[in-house]
């Protein structure tokens, strides 16, 4: 039995062998919706797809002389209309790699039929908390930080600033409830001691309602809201007093920004200015808050890669399937460069060590995997999720936000880097400067003024002196009643001895009758 054994493993050994000598077709099942969602969809992020298969072509790139064949599946956005694509793509496309898909929503069914067919899922978008289950989806690999390191950023803030309570406001939209669900998952560092739901239809006392809640009970609020909406948060608060130093609002959310918008929107002062008569106050309002998000790409590494994306939009091939042409490309578009690239450095090193790159193996080759991408140093942890890079930045005196922290993880470590010194570090309303002056999570009297209570004077002598007085007023009460009782029943009876000797006149008698 055991040489039956032996040699049926030789034989697959060889078989390996001969595999990865020889010229191998992969498939690659690439799940994106056709209609746009959040910012992206097929045709806006095909780009780095395509630069990605060009450059496997390349002398010395990994799987350089093996076959890669894709086909675009539609997945739209939602678990149904992808789980059919994933049944679709198995059933007749027999794929080595499903690629995607970067909704959410999508990606849960489909890691899951992928996982049960021991088939790698490569990620580029979809970083919601609940993939970090590896038992449940054992074979999903993402390239986009998940939100699950929130939390790490969080306790970075906590620490530098001491703020251990926070109040949390987020949009109902699912990326922002899912940014919300991530920070709360949080250890001793910090709390959320209340959660708050809002959207950009709402009115403004609505707003101011929710403001009032949350102000008994924090200082320091999170938003997890489109950047581009934080000004009509912003201009409530103004309007209830909470901008003159003693609060603190952080702006945080998975939004990723291309270079061009980046400069237009976010390292800019369009956040607060809209050229409107509240320019004013929302310039005041906005010294309060500092905004968090995900890196983006450095403005040349941008460019150059935006370049590659449109001389490649156009292009097709007959290893292609139902690829569209490409758009401008979206925020994401680099993160699907580098996913198909790490997909096809890990399936090369796995077929060199003579083992077939299905989901498991692929999955051993993603712990700790790390290399140089166009988005900037990939490393992967123990489960396969990429390690997030985040920027703090605050605005400045001329209204331009900034970024004075990077929060960056190498290989070893996470490594904040600050840009200015710290006396400027960042801005507070009422003037403030600086981490020293950043407002406390608690007011100094307490939300309720109880650490500034007057001690209570001892009023036992004041009680005694009462009950004394009191007392001796009893006192003269009861003795001058009992005098005056006395002397009633005296007078009483001396009128009784009078009467007994008054004379009486007889009519009938002619003399004086004092018998009586």
């Amino acid at each position: 039995m055991n040489m039956k054994r032996n040699l049926w493993n030789f034989l697959l050994v060889l078989l390996l062998q001969l595999e990865t000598s020889s010229s191998h077709e992969f498939r690659i099942a690439w799940m994106a919706p056709t209609k746009e969602y959040h910012g992206f969809s097929a045709a806006t992020s095909v780009g780095g797809l395509k630069i990605a298969l060009y450059a496997m072509e390349n002398e010395n790139a990994p799987l350089t002389n093996h076959t890669v064949k894709v086909q675009h599946f539609d997945s739209d956005c939602n678990s149904k209309s992808a789980l059919a694509a994933a049944v679709d793509a198995k059933e007749s496309f027999e794929p080595d790699l499903f690629l995607g898909p970067p909704c959410s929503a999508a990606m849960k069914g489909v890691a899951q039929l992928a996982s049960h067919w021991n088939i790698p899922v490569f990620g580029w978008v979809s970083n919601d908390v609940e993939f970090q289950n590896r038992t449940t989806y054992s074979t999903l690999i993402r390239l986009l930080g998940p939100l699950n390191r929130l939390p790490i950023t969080m306790k970075y803030v906590s620490t530098v600033f001491k703020w251990k309570r926070f109040a949390m406001i987020h949009d109902d939209r699912d990326p922002y409830k899912a940014v919300a669900e991530a920070i709360k998952l949080s250890d001793s560092n910090y709390f959320i001691n209340s959660t708050h739901a809002v959207n950009p239809n709402m009115e403004d006392a609505q707003v101011a309602k929710i403001f009032n809640q949350v102000r008994k009970y924090a200082r320091i609020i999170i938003f997890a809201v489109p950047w581009m909406e934080m000004r009509k948060y912003m201009l409530v608060a103004h309007q209830l007093g909470m901008i003159q130093g003693d609060f603190a609002f952080l702006c945080i959310h998975g939004d990723l920004f291309t270079w061009d918008v980046n400069e237009r929107d976010i390292t800019s002062d369009r956040g607060w200015k809209r050229n409107d008569t509240h320019d004013e106050d929302a310039r005041e309002a906005f010294e309060c808050v500092i905004h968090i998000s995900m890196d983006t790409l450095p403005p040349a590494r941008a460019k150059e890669f935006q370049q590659f994306a449109s001389q490649y939009a156009h292009q097709q091939s007959t290893n292609w399937i139902n690829l569209p042409n490409g758009t401008t490309p979206d925020a994401y578009s680099p993160y699907l460069y580098d996913a198909t690239l790490a997909w096809a450095i890990m399936v090369d090193k796995t077929l060199s060590q003579n083992e077939v790159p299905n989901g498991n193996n692929l999955f051993k080759e993603s712990v700790d995997f790390f290399a140089d991408g166009v988005t900037g140093y990939i490393v992967l942890d123990s489960i396969g999720d990429r390690y997030l890079n985040f920027r703090m930045m605050d605005m400045q005196e001329d209204g331009i936000f900034k970024t004075v922290i990077d929060l960056q993880y190498n290989m070893t470590s996470f490594v904040a880097r600050t840009a200015v010194e710290d006396p400027d570090l960042v801005r507070w309303g009422g003037g403030k400067k600086g981490i020293k002056n950043a407002p406390p999570d608690v007011p100094a009297c307490g939300f309720d003024g109880e650490k500034c209570a007057k001690p209570e004077k001892d009023n036992k002598a004041t009680v005694i002196g009462v009950v004394t007085v009191s007392l001796f007023v009893l006192i003269v009460i009861i003795i001058f009643n009992i005098v005056r009782s006395v002397r009633s029943t005296v007078k009483n009876d001396r009128m009784f001895t009078l009467e007994s000797f008054r004379p009486t006149v007889c009519k009938n008698c002619g003399a004086i009758d004092s018998s009586l």
